[in-house]
């Protein structure tokens, strides 16, 4: 795609079927996924999140129910209804999972990868006297 038709081609639908894509969640929970890319009542002509065109009533009257839900009531239940969706419809199919290794220092402390973006996160790290 040239520049110019970009952003206006993001989020249509393609002329196949079977296509790769990815996403990241903006933190580490179902509600920050399962809304985003399977409700299909957010469909539309261009601008898609839902690039599988998934709609299911059921599911999405589900999403509806654990988003109103307090974030620590509802982690458990999002984690449920992801393997509902992926029993009952297989909306889509993971090729991969990607993985980070980081290393440093001895003297380098609260180092870890975040589970969401798979980089380290540099807010946590200190060095160690």
């Amino acid at each position: 795609l040239d520049a110019t038709s970009f952003s206006t081609s993001l989020g249509q639908h393609p002329p196949y079927d079977f296509y790769q894509t990815g996403w990241g969640a903006d933190w580490p929970s179902g509600a920050a996924t399962l809304p985003v890319l399977f409700d299909g009542r957010s469909i539309r002509a261009k601008g898609n999140n839902d690039t599988v065109y998934f709609n299911a009533p059921d599911i999405n009257k589900r999403i509806d129910e654990l988003s109103a839900m307090p974030a620590a009531e509802a982690a458990p239940q999002w984690s449920a209804l992801e393997k509902t969706m992926t029993t009952k419809y297989a909306p889509a199919i993971p090729l991969y999972y990607a993985e980070s290794f980081v290393l440093h220092g001895s003297r380098v402390g609260g180092a870890f990868i975040s589970p969401t973006s798979g980089s380290e996160v540099f807010t946590s790290l200190y060095v160690k006297s």
